[in-house]
């Protein structure tokens, strides 16, 4: 049973405690929190009810809450135990914020363990459940570890060079952590990564839509240069490296341009084409599915140059290719290779033709690919968890979320 953030935090008659530095997206979290729980009472140590409530507008899209906001700033813990204990005898969510405020008045350990095992006596007789906020601040949040159903850290992690907010699922009583990490973005209010991994190919349906990045659109690729190189990361499987070929290849089938779609060596023809047909439908009749293979030409850069200008040049179309075709020309000739990058690349400007590269980026070909490349995106793919980001010119971190059985693509900036 997959549990996240949210559905940990609303378990009835549970403690949790979230840590984390201050800006992090704690306040975020437990608001959203309170939106799905649909009632909650909040205690708040040092954010002003307004702030508060701004918050809860960008996080509760869609939700209509009945939230008790309480200050608390004089620091006396007992009358605060006593709302804490209505609150959760209606059922509510109840929010402390935070742990280290509520207990600052309060040096002696011994004192502190008590009242928090009371505490805990009493949302475990309760309907409701109680979530304590904590920068770590105090000796409180050790204690508090202790009898605490969950804990959850939030931290820093760094992908490609971007700092990403991250959750850690360090506890939950009852329940195995199968999903101990989750990135999350407070960019545009509060959204989860979701973790996917393909082991098979995926069950497709028709490409409905594609929310790109600003930068790999039609106008900005066109602006840039026409030549794009997707490095992809090692450790990416081949599944997922043809999964974004081909929804790419049906992006541009669906907005009207004719795609030439060249497979890799260790790519079916059959399964490209049923796949394709798929996710374009009826545009797929302006799809060409091929397959050239460099040591036809002897490795001879002219020869390869001059047989696909002769046969692909005259159409107006967009080329995706996958680079493992073209590593063994690299590798064995990369002399010959780079003079018919350079030539493929003025090509493409030239004639104003988009062509769209994928190659592993410990590959030769696409080593020599990227110093001629106008547009450089990087994939990775981390926790089960995969991200796209602009190296050329530098760009935001995305993850991006393939609900391919919808036909949904969606790039999330994470910020």
């Amino acid at each position: 049973m997959h549990r996240g953030l949210v559905d940990i935090i609303n378990t009835s008659g549970y403690v949790t405690i979230l840590t984390g530095e201050p800006g992090i997206g704690k306040t975020s979290i437990a608001l959203l929190s309170c939106a799905k729980r649909g009632k909650c009472t909040y205690i708040t140590y040092a954010e002003p009810e307004s702030s508060l409530l701004n918050k809860l507008k960008m996080v509760a899209t869609g939700f209509s809450p009945s939230v008790n906001i309480v200050s608390a700033l004089s620091g006396d813990p007992a009358p605060v135990f006593s709302l804490i204990s209505d609150a959760l005898e209606k059922g509510d969510l109840v929010t402390v914020d935070s742990l280290d405020a509520m207990f600052y008045g309060i040096k002696d350990e011994g004192s502190i363990r008590s009242f928090i095992q009371l505490i805990y006596g009493t949302s475990k007789r309760k309907q409701g459940s109680l979530l304590l906020i904590s920068e770590g601040l105090s000796h409180a949040a050790e204690h508090v570890k202790f009898v605490c159903d969950s804990v959850i850290s939030l931290s820093w992690d760094k992908i490609m060079g971007a700092r990403v907010r991250m959750a850690m699922i360090m506890k939950d009583r009852d329940y195995p952590v199968d999903n101990p990490v989750q990135y999350f973005t407070v960019g545009n209010g509060l959204a989860f990564t979701e973790r996917k991994f393909y082991y098979s190919r995926p069950r497709l349906s028709r490409l409905r839509s594609f929310i790109r990045a600003q930068e790999v659109t039609v106008r900005a690729v066109e602006d840039l240069g026409y030549n794009v190189l997707i490095e992809v990361e090692p450790d990416v499987s081949y599944i997922l490296h043809k999964i974004l070929r081909r929804l790419v290849a049906a992006d541009y089938l669906l907005q009207g341009y004719r795609v030439n779609y060249w497979l890799g060596p260790q790519e079916d023809e059959k399964e490209a084409a049923e796949d394709l047909r798929t996710l374009s439908g009826s545009n797929f009749r302006n799809l060409r599915i091929m397959y050239v293979d460099p040591r036809d030409f002897d490795y001879s850069a002219e020869r390869f140059m001059e047989h696909l200008m002769k046969t692909y040049a005259s159409e107006n179309a967009i080329d995706i290719i996958d680079l493992l075709a073209q590593e063994d020309f690299a590798v064995k000739s990369p002399v010959e290779y780079e003079m018919f990058v350079k030539q493929a690349v003025r090509a493409n400007t030239s004639l104003r033709r988009i062509s769209v590269v994928y190659g592993y980026s410990n590959g030769k070909a696409t080593e020599i690919r990227s110093k001629y490349m106008n547009l450089i995106r990087r994939v990775a793919v981390k926790e089960g968890f995969t991200f796209v980001k602009a190296i050329k010119p530098w760009g935001p971190l995305y993850y991006l979320d393939l609900d391919l059985a919808r036909g949904q693509i969606n790039t999330m900036e994470m910020k």
